[in-house]
């Protein structure tokens, strides 16, 4: 297949992974991952002119929708990334994300709803975390999206890509640059973190955040119960969610194939 052939196959509806032409696009990365960075380049674009465009937020909607009425190959091209460790895709990913569609089933879909997304952005991580603080703190995008985006600092501290003192420091700048109204989901991704990491100076924050509630669905004693479990499992320090590096494209695909929504 040609890398215009890859692209084309990549772009179209699959009920089960498109195995020949992911197989090609393996075998000729140095011509389909410069088609893939060009596509995310292009979209971001777009997205722009909407939003430049768009005088509603239904019109904005609309247009984005109409955008992407095919679905796009960086659904793809995003675990592609991953198995190649593209970090030149790194900080184009990062600002997909910002936006509040980048889940739409004809984008990246429930991957960037789950763990996986996480896995797949430390793959790719080229070892500048800032672009990463700026998704977790713009009030403008996804809060599901961000959550798990919490997960992707986890994964690259535990490779050692990203110092603990640097997080802890984002942690605590984040206290005061994090949205500051009640029952914000965005705040347990970031208590999840002190949870893991078993960052006792910073429970006196967690304790004023929860005095304000502004943890969704959590109060202050499930923090606590979180924690010492946590302590006392250091090999799984959140009960029920394994914080597994990227398992390589044929599984990753697999899962993204099943749990993706086809239009």
């Amino acid at each position: 297949m040609t890398p215009e052939e890859i692209f084309r196959e990549l772009s179209k509806r699959h009920e089960e992974p498109p195995v020949r032409a992911l197989e090609a696009a393996l075998e000729r990365r140095t011509e389909v991952a410069p088609l893939m960075l060009a596509e995310i380049d292009r979209l971001l674009a777009q997205f722009e002119e909407i939003l430049e465009k768009a005088t509603t937020d239904r019109q904005y909607l609309s247009m984005v929708k109409k955008a992407l009425r095919t679905p796009s190959p960086l659904f793809y091209g995003f675990l592609l990334a991953a198995e190649w460790k593209q970090t030149e895709a790194y900080s184009r990913y990062v600002e997909l994300l910002r936006w509040p569609l980048a889940g739409l089933p004809n984008l990246l879909s429930e991957m960037v709803y789950d763990t996986q997304g996480a896995r797949v952005m430390a793959e790719i991580f080229n070892g500048d975390p800032a672009p990463l603080f700026t998704l977790l703190l713009d009030e403008t995008g996804s809060e599901s999206i961000r959550f798990w985006q919490w997960r992707t600092l986890i994964l690259l501290v535990e490779r050692g890509a990203l110092d603990l003192d640097t997080l802890r420091r984002f942690l605590v700048w984040a206290f005061d640059e994090l949205e500051q109204e009640p029952e914000q989901h965005v705040w347990v991704g970031w208590e999840a973190v002190i949870i893991y990491f078993g960052l006792d100076d910073l429970i006196p924050l967690v304790e004023q955040a929860h005095a304000v509630q502004r943890i969704r669905d959590r109060t202050l004693e499930d923090f606590r119960a979180d924690y010492d479990y946590a302590r006392a499992h250091p090999d799984q320090p959140i009960k029920g969610d394994a914080f597994v590096p990227f398992k390589g494209l044929w599984p990753e695909v697999d899962w993204a194939v099943a749990n993706r929504k086809i239009l």
